[in-house]
């Protein structure tokens, strides 16, 4: 296994000494946003309600109003954690290849990154499945986009992911590694998006033999970044490399 995502987050979100009282709000806090995104997982966006997280947690319904004021309060905070998780871990992931590079004395390569990061997303799917079926729900269908202010919120939260990502992006156009022809931060948002798709195509082969998921998802990265201008070569070594990156990851994790 790659890092234990959930244990890393964990020591990520740490932060100055709670007060007694401070880490009891924070952890039932935590608890009925934990609640709220399993129902979701298992039943959809639409069933989050606050007598259902009050039923699922045995408290009173007013109990609730005391940490979130209304059930939008509540998606917002759903939706924003499995962003900022996202991006915590998707750009610790982004130093961690960095440093390998540099360690085993391999130029710096923003291809490299960019595959390395679908795998690390892939890897993310299989550790948060919670956060990947919440964004897409969010993602695929526009009616799970909170109104007003908590929308608004939810949409910057991931516009600062897809910013977070489009750094390499951006770097690689730099480096003359793809066309400059589209942004670097739209470039990532069709690059997550189509992540997102192949990752869920990825998960029929369980039901299915006659999908290869491996090669679909191979040749998903290969094709966008073939698209975005990379040469067939010079993506051949940089998928050798991230591959050595997730042994290394896997057997430091060990």
């Amino acid at each position: 296994m790659f890092v234990n995502i959930i244990h890393f987050l964990n020591m990520v979100h740490e932060t100055a000494p709670l007060t007694r009282r401070e880490r009891k709000r924070n952890a039932r806090i935590n608890g009925i946003i934990d609640a709220a995104m399993q129902i979701a997982t298992q039943e959809g966006l639409s069933q989050v309600t606050t007598h259902r997280l009050a039923r699922e947690l045995d408290l009173a319904v007013g109990a609730l109003y005391r940490y979130f004021p209304s059930k939008d309060a509540i998606i917002e905070a759903m939706q924003r954690r499995s962003m900022e998780d996202y991006g915590i871990a998707l750009s610790q992931g982004l130093d961690r290849v960095r440093q390998w590079l540099r360690d085993t004395s391999h130029p710096d390569n923003a291809l490299v990154e960019l595959i390395a990061l679908a795998m690390l997303y892939r890897q993310l799917v299989q550790e948060l499945p919670q956060h990947y079926h919440l964004n897409n729900q969010v993602m695929g269908n526009p009616q799970n986009v909170l109104p007003g202010s908590e929308g608004d919120r939810v949409v910057e939260t991931m516009m600062d992911l897809f910013r977070t990502l489009a750094k390499p992006v951006l770097r690689a156009q730099e480096n003359g590694l793809l066309l400059d022809s589209v942004s670097a931060l739209d470039r990532v948002i069709l690059y997550w998006s189509s992540l997102r798709a192949v990752v869920g195509v990825q998960k029929l082969a369980a039901h299915d033999t006659s999908i290869d998921g491996e090669t679909l998802f191979r040749e998903m990265v290969l094709t966008m970044l073939r698209g975005c201008g990379a040469e067939a070569q010079k993506l051949h070594t940089a998928w050798n490399l991230a591959a050595q990156w997730t042994q290394h990851e896997k057997e430091g994790s060990s």
